[in-house]
């Protein structure tokens, strides 16, 4: 059975006559998280890891606000002026560097029971030396963590990144006001495997648009039953910046199958 099938009710908002194969997983998603496969009225944009909007702001539609969460401490907080605020969706947007990688690749590893060097994957875009450096440290910080398998708050405080706590809570809340999120990128995706262990039916409120192709982010996803929209391998500066190109298109998807209904 499609694991999809299970996770969202079948939407027949669009007309018999219209065939949308795996676009339909998008409509669906939106009318079982909003009641109904309307557009999107007002995402949201959390700033993670110091990203500032101007930096976001060549990837951002004009319909996305964009604000910082400043810090681990006031990330609930964030989560409830935005749903306060009217925010539908909120779309972690993260900067990362390699702390914030390596908490991720832990973390993954940690909660996963896979081996740092399957988690890391292998990729062009690092140095052999760079590569071992970082499949090292992720190693040693793995085994020490090792104590905390099945202990989820326990890793999160184990990982010590104060940025991927922030992540975790902001993720978590949304989940707390049932509020739908975007997950593109490995940090926000390792995030998303920290909440789904804390709570089981946190999977529900989150949709992944597309894969950066990194294998941290597909073996995350996995653990959570959940499934790219597109395999597009689209990453870079920051996590997030997938969503942000694909969003446009999953309006014009909602708009199309509203109007249709």
């Amino acid at each position: 059975m499609n694991p999809d099938a299970q996770r969202f009710p079948v939407n027949s908002s669009a007309p018999p006559s219209t065939h949308l194969g795996s676009l339909q997983r998008w409509i669906d998603f939106t009318a079982a998280t909003s009641g109904e496969a309307t557009p999107i009225r007002h995402p949201r944009a959390a700033l993670f890891g110091g990203l500032t909007a101007p930096e976001a702001h060549p990837w951002l539609p004009n319909t996305v606000i964009a604000s910082p969460v400043e810090d681990k401490d006031r990330a609930r907080q964030w989560t409830d002026r935005a749903v306060d605020g009217g925010a539908d969706l909120i779309i972690p947007l993260v900067h990362t560097n390699e702390d914030l990688i390596r908490a991720a690749y832990v973390v993954v590893s940690v909660l996963t029971d896979t081996e740092p060097v399957w988690v890391q994957g292998f990729t062009e875009e690092l140095s052999d030396q760079a590569w071992a450096d970082r499949c090292a440290a992720v190693r040693d910080e793995t085994w020490r963590m090792r104590r905390y398998r099945i202990d989820q708050a326990g890793v999160l405080a184990g990982a010590t990144n104060a940025t991927f706590g922030a992540l975790v809570d902001v993720l978590h809340q949304a989940t707390v006001r049932k509020t739908p999120v975007l997950l593109d990128g490995p940090v926000v995706a390792a995030a998303a495997l920290v909440v789904s262990k804390l709570d089981a039916d946190a999977a529900t409120w989150f949709f992944v648009p597309q894969h950066t192709g990194i294998a941290c982010e597909r073996i995350a996803l996995d653990a959570c039953a959940l499934r790219p929209l597109f395999d597009l391998e689209i990453k870079g500066a920051f996590d997030g910046v997938g969503a942000l190109v694909l969003l446009p298109l999953l309006q014009t998807l909602l708009r199309g199958a509203h109007q249709a209904s």
